[in-house]
């Protein structure tokens, strides 16, 4: 399908549900592109320039023009959804994990800076971790000796003949720091610069690395003893999860939403792979209106902007593996996404 457009004729480009019918593009999320129409080409593949991000090459599931004006509408291809409801186990893995952590982050305030505005802005800011050379399984980078078989430290081959007293070569690593930096939110009013809110989404050093884990702990604890707001995301299943008290019903993954002036009581929003991730409550000011922050929305826009369908492979388990029940159950559902 394709449509003959007068070559200079102005076309917006725009992106809508998949499920959507009418060729009105009702139910349309974001403005894409606006441009002046070059050619007569088939829109098979689109080519999406916008200020801040780049769609090329994009897989279109149906292409429909509204009557109304030079509006197309492009439906994405369902592949690149993630198959499951709320948090993909897949995103979990060591690997991928921090660019995961990042862009979420960067997308939570793409989400609520306009919500927020003009009375309170949301900044970037950095944690820094120094780890060891050994530490690289909680970063997420490949070992510089990556798709090489490596010995163990323990065994030695000598480049030459041992002495007489059995002295041998052995290969080693010496302790070599290196940081770590990591992204979370701060909420702060525009006119004060008062800091409102913290807004924090968990990695593996936070949950699994000794010093990491001390560290965070200690940044979170200054944080509770204080009127500023935490919010603390966490969507790994592995590692420790952070302490809280009388949370007698354990859940895969947790949102934990602590105002500052309802200490030391809190939210918890527990939840497992089969659910979608709950909407939560941004906590501002006292008795100011607290906008629901839409995570599960928010991620599963993200895994299609970025094409994290490219990245995964739904053939083999996730890392780390799931129970048997929710193994099968995945299975089902990935099974039932291939044969639609």
């Amino acid at each position: 399908m394709f449509f003959n457009f007068g070559k200079g004729t102005l076309v917006t480009v725009v992106l809508v549900n998949s499920t959507v019918e009418s060729s009105s593009c009702q139910g349309v999320h974001k403005w894409i592109w606006s441009g002046r129409y070059k050619d007569t080409s088939m829109f098979s593949f689109l080519q999406i320039h916008s200020p801040r991000r780049v769609y090329q090459g994009a897989k279109v599931k149906r292409i429909s023009r509204n009557p109304l004006d030079n509006t197309i509408c492009a439906h994405y291809n369902d592949s690149m959804k993630s198959p499951f409801p709320g948090m993909d186990p897949y995103l979990e893995h060591p690997t991928l994990w921090a660019d995961v952590h990042d862009s979420l982050i960067s997308a939570i305030r793409d989400e609520l800076a306009p919500l927020l505005a003009p009375k309170y802005y949301v900044g970037l800011q950095r944690h820094a971790y120094l780890l060891l050379a050994g530490d690289r399984t909680y970063v997420g980078k490949p070992d510089v000796t990556v798709g090489l078989q490596r010995r163990p430290l323990s065994t030695w081959t000598p480049a030459i003949e041992p002495f007489n007293g059995g002295v041998g070569v052995l290969e080693v690593e010496v302790p070599m720091e290196e940081e770590l930096d990591e992204s979370y939110l701060e909420v702060r009013e525009v006119q004060s610069s008062k800091l409102i809110t913290v807004i924090e989404i968990l990695s593996p050093v936070n949950k699994s690395h000794p010093e990491g884990r001390e560290e965070y702990i200690e940044k979170r604890n200054q944080i509770l003893s204080s009127r500023t707001n935490l919010v603390e995301i966490d969507l790994l299943r592995s590692g420790q999860p952070m302490t809280v008290f009388g949370d007698d019903q354990p859940s895969q993954y947790r949102v934990l939403v602590s105002p500052g002036w309802r200490r030391p009581r809190a939210q918890l929003y527990g939840f497992n792979l089969r659910q979608p991730i709950p909407e939560f409550p941004m906590p501002l000011l006292p008795k100011e209106e607290q906008p629901l922050v839409p995570l599960n929305t928010i991620l599963h826009n993200l895994y299609a902007r970025a094409r994290f369908d490219l990245r995964l492979d739904y053939s083999v388990p996730p890392v780390p593996p799931l129970s048997s029940g929710d193994a099968q159950w995945a299975l089902e559902l990935l099974n039932a996404r291939n044969n639609e």
